[in-house]
């Protein structure tokens, strides 16, 4: 279930960034976010992605797979 919701954050966020183009941006840039925004927020996406899987792969060689993954899907719901 972890995969899926990487995976559906990530395609997600070009969403997010084309309604934040909307509503922060109408009037000055013609509702569209400015290319670095845009940009910052898919890296962040993905550095904050790669992060979570190395985080949570160091955490399960210490503590055992069910243990963390159940208290990872137990972040998810929340």
């Amino acid at each position: 279930m972890t995969s899926f919701a990487d995976a559906y954050d990530l395609f997600a966020v070009n969403f997010v960034n084309i309604l934040m183009g909307y509503v922060y941006f109408s009037e000055t840039h013609n509702g569209t976010l400015p290319a670095s925004y845009d940009l910052g927020i898919k890296m962040a996406s993905s550095v904050g992605t790669v992060i979570g899987q190395i985080g949570f792969g160091v955490l399960n060689d210490m503590y055992g797979r069910k243990k963390v993954t159940f208290s990872h899907s137990n972040t998810d719901v929340l």
